[in-house]
């Protein structure tokens, strides 16, 4: 390699690197400083457009900006100069290989992290469900036509015998006497779905904890 010959066309390029040098000089009919830088510039172009600001014939950069330019074109040269490589080729497919084993894993990592999530979540959600369906069954004792007719007959004969009842009071113990058995006939169909709903947690809990190898938690 003509080093004198290297040292000029660095005067012309910041950071030249040894692969930008040689891919210049490979390509280079004349080996001429000029065209050789010349072939250099053109090569660096992808990788300073936008990084680089122009003021008149200068061009304006920090020495990091340079630095990151220098050594991106750099690389890009040597990839150009082995591209018939087979080294390089089995390389690349190495490279490829590992690229795709990290995005399998990071995948299965994030699908094990939402299924842990899911997991721990399961428990507070049964229990909810469990709560409502308490509230239902306490409701549904409340409606059963026994209960109210006591209820309905022990106001009544309070106001028969001179106590101070509330009017509405007793109107809505006879509505809901009436009603009951809609109201009963509503609630078990909420009761239902909610049965349901437990019944797709509790086995969900149990596909999760094979999937990550434990006891369900429910």
């Amino acid at each position: 390699m003509n080093q004198e010959l290297k040292n000029e066309v660095a005067l012309r390029i910041p950071r030249m690197g040894n692969n930008e040098f040689l891919i210049g000089y490979s390509r280079s009919e004349t080996k001429s400083v000029n065209e050789i830088a010349e072939f250099i510039e053109d090569h660096r172009k992808p990788f300073s457009d936008g990084r680089v600001a122009s003021i008149g014939a200068a061009a304006m950069a920090s020495a990091e900006v340079w630095q990151k330019i220098a050594e991106e074109s750099d690389a890009a040269a040597k990839r150009e100069l082995l591209k018939d490589s087979s080294e390089l080729a089995e390389l690349n497919k190495l490279e490829r290989a590992a690229a795709e084993a990290k995005r399998l894993a990071d995948a299965k990592q994030d699908e094990l992290t939402r299924a842990w999530n899911e997991y721990n979540s399961l428990p507070e959600k049964a229990k909810a469900i469990s709560l409502k369906l308490a509230q239902f069954d306490n409701t549904l004792r409340e409606l059963e036509p026994e209960v109210l007719e006591k209820g309905y007959k022990d106001t009544f004969r309070s106001m028969l015998n001179g106590a101070l009842v509330d009017g509405f009071a007793l109107v809505f113990a006879a509505e809901t006497i009436v009603t009951s058995g809609l109201r009963r006939a509503v609630i078990n169909e909420e009761k239902a779905k909610l049965e349901h709903e437990l019944y797709e947690v509790k086995a969900r809990s149990k596909t999760l904890a094979k999937k990550l190898g434990m006891k369900a938690n429910l």
